[in-house]
């Protein structure tokens, strides 16, 4: 998306704001638009009896968000992200020994498609480079709301995701609870030989608008998106008797072998794989139909709720110690629920 004037302003009803990206000297100025998410409380989970519903969707439970904060209208573009790898180069992989590169998508060169067969290693690498490039090249002000702070590119959090997603609703979808409800506004359900990602910006149904009431686009559907979260199955239990979880300590994640949440299914995916309330996992290391979409926050954490994600859920995370046991041992399987990619 070409870059705009710089700030907030209305669109669509929603707040939006254009964050200009780096890019290569020579090429045209980039951007990425974002909707500001208002502060504000749902309920969080499965309602029952929903498609292909999970118990690690359970118990639905209240959970407060209590902060705004901005989120990417689209998941990133094979555009957006070869960008800002060519403009700031791969700096930091070595230290972890993660493979990186700037165009890793199955479907490659085409820039308005999602950019996939991102490791949840590479997307965070992504946002950490952004940000480090933010404090010296970007905007001194973006918006009112991040005067004076220092802005953070950082995954959502399960918890900022699903709030982002529902967008105050309480069906299946946002759109609501039928498959066909979701045919208007997602790719699901394809071929897996002859489908494939579309354009993100691109509709379904040219009736139908594709953006939620919080502005966002293509939450379900096209590729999964990673949240920074580690994966609990049991995620929801302590709030059936009456406890909260451990909240989270670090706005990026931690660089172990713990799997990472996944949320929003994907093009070749079931309508109920799309669900609001469908979690998942993959290995921090997987690639497969897998994408990102980005949070900007006053960070690195303003206070403990923000760095958690919200005030009534964390993560506890799966003990990375098991993790390097299960994969020096070799029964480290290829995602973390079997699910075939």
């Amino acid at each position: 998306m070409a870059a705009e004037a710089q700030g907030a302003r209305r669109w669509t009803g929603v707040e939006a704001l254009d964050l200009p990206l780096p890019v290569p000297a020579g090429q045209a100025p980039l951007s990425m638009r974002f909707c500001r998410i208002p502060a504000g409380t749902f309920r969080m989970g499965a309602r029952g009896a929903e498609t292909s519903e999970k118990s690690n969707e359970e118990p639905v439970h209240q959970v407060e968000v209590p902060y705004d904060f901005w989120m990417a209208t689209y998941v990133v573009t094979q555009r957006e992200y070869a960008a800002v790898f060519a403009a700031l180069g791969p700096a930091g992989v070595a230290q972890f020994g993660i493979r990186w590169k700037g165009e890793p998508s199955r479907f490659n060169c085409k820039p308005d498609l999602p950019v996939e067969q991102v490791s949840w290693h590479d997307a965070t690498l992504w946002c950490q480079e952004l940000s480090e490039w933010l404090q010296g090249n970007g905007p001194p002000m973006l918006s009112p709301w991040l005067a004076g702070s220092r802005v953070v590119v950082s995954l959502p959090s399960e918890i900022e995701w699903e709030y982002a997603c529902r967008a105050g609703t309480e069906t299946e979808f946002w759109c609501g609870d039928d498959d066909e409800d979701l045919r208007r506004i997602a790719w699901f359900g394809e071929d897996y030989h002859r489908g494939s990602t579309h354009p993100v910006a691109s509709r379904v149904d040219d009736d139908a608008s594709p953006a939620n009431a919080f502005g966002l686009v293509g939450v379900h559907g096209n590729v999964w998106e990673w949240c920074r979260d580690s994966f609990e199955l049991d995620e929801y239990a302590p709030h059936a008797a009456g406890r909260s979880a451990a909240r989270s300590s670090d706005a990026f994640g931690s660089f172990d072998d713990r799997n990472r949440v996944i949320r929003g299914g994907a093009w070749r995916y079931s309508a109920g794989w799309c669900r609001s309330a469908y979690r998942s996992a993959f290995w921090p290391d997987d690639r497969g139909s897998l994408g990102f979409r980005v949070c900007l926050v006053r960070g690195p954490a303003s206070s403990p709720d923000q760095a958690g994600g919200g005030a009534a859920l964390g993560k506890q995370g799966a003990k990375a110690e098991q993790a390097q046991q299960d994969k020096a041992s070799g029964t480290r399987p290829k995602c973390a629920l079997g699910m075939d990619e």
